[in-house]
């Protein structure tokens, strides 16, 4: 962009979108919207006009600086049973973390909860049946359904002869509300104790 040096950075012209979409895709940036965004809101508030030649390029500046970018990094994924063959014990593993650490893992994963979803369940959200040996739970119906109002899922026992029990939904939820009731007493219908507090 040395031949635009001289030039104000309000007097925006379409050469001037170009000119840095490719120093973002030199940096495989990620965000081209936000940068396009903060120009355009700048350079109307200057007094310029946006015109449709800025509003061509921003567009192709948006296609063009995330064509071939590829998905974001993933983390590594857990080893499950490598995770629920450790015993982490019913009590924090850190300061104001929550009990239960196993159940909290195993609910997590097969009901794939968030961090909020798991954060925010109560143990009423959570209910087992020892006939038919199935744990539900409420879950939110989508993310702006944080407290649960929205839908319901249930997992039965996936225990063989040879498996580990803290890889079950169902014991493992038997097994926190057995925690639960020890710390806390017996469940009451209008209770809003935590189904993970946090100590």
């Amino acid at each position: 962009t040395k031949a635009y040096d001289d030039l104000p950075l309000l007097s925006l012209m379409a050469a001037k979108v170009h000119g840095v979409v490719a120093l973002l895709k030199a940096a495989s940036h990620r965000s081209p919207n936000y940068h396009i965004g903060i120009v355009k809101a700048r350079h109307i508030a200057g007094g310029q006009p946006w015109t449709d030649e800025l509003m061509l390029a921003a567009s192709r500046f948006t296609a063009s600086a995330t064509r071939g970018v590829g998905p974001l990094r993933q983390s590594e994924p857990i080893d499950f049973a490598a995770a629920a063959a450790v015993d982490f014990g019913p009590d924090p593993m850190f300061l104001n973390g929550p009990i239960g650490t196993n159940c909290l893992l195993t609910l997590g994963v097969f009901f794939l909860l968030r961090e909020l979803e798991l954060s925010t369940a109560l143990r009423t959200n959570v209910r087992i049946n020892k006939v038919s040996e199935t744990v539900t739970m409420r879950l939110s119906a989508s993310k702006r359904d944080p407290l649960a109002i929205g839908v319901e899922r249930t997992w039965g026992c996936v225990c063989t002869p040879s498996s580990n029990k803290r890889a079950c939904p169902y014991h493992m939820a038997e097994w926190q509300h057995g925690l639960l009731e020890t710390r806390f007493g017996p469940e009451t219908e209008d209770e809003s104790i935590p189904f993970f507090p946090r100590f």
